[in-house]
């Protein structure tokens, strides 16, 4: 979604499991997550900020400044 010239946001909501797993260990059924985001354009280059949650806890944050 963009809000104004060089400024972003969104989300996105998802959910996985892994079969057949190399060490053999079962799967403990779906995971479900999500995660925020919001970017915008500086003169350094592109600032991205998001953060990332999870069943059991899990999460994650990102933070992202300059050109790749």
């Amino acid at each position: 979604m963009k809000f104004d010239v060089g400024k972003y946001s969104g989300m996105s909501l998802e959910a996985g499991n892994v079969y057949g797993r190399l060490n053999g260990s079962q799967s403990s059924g779906l995971i479900v997550g999500g995660s925020l985001f919001v970017a915008v354009d500086t003169t350094l280059g592109p600032l991205f900020l998001a953060v990332g949650l999870a069943e059991g806890g899990n999460h994650a944050i990102y933070l992202f400044l300059g050109r790749p």
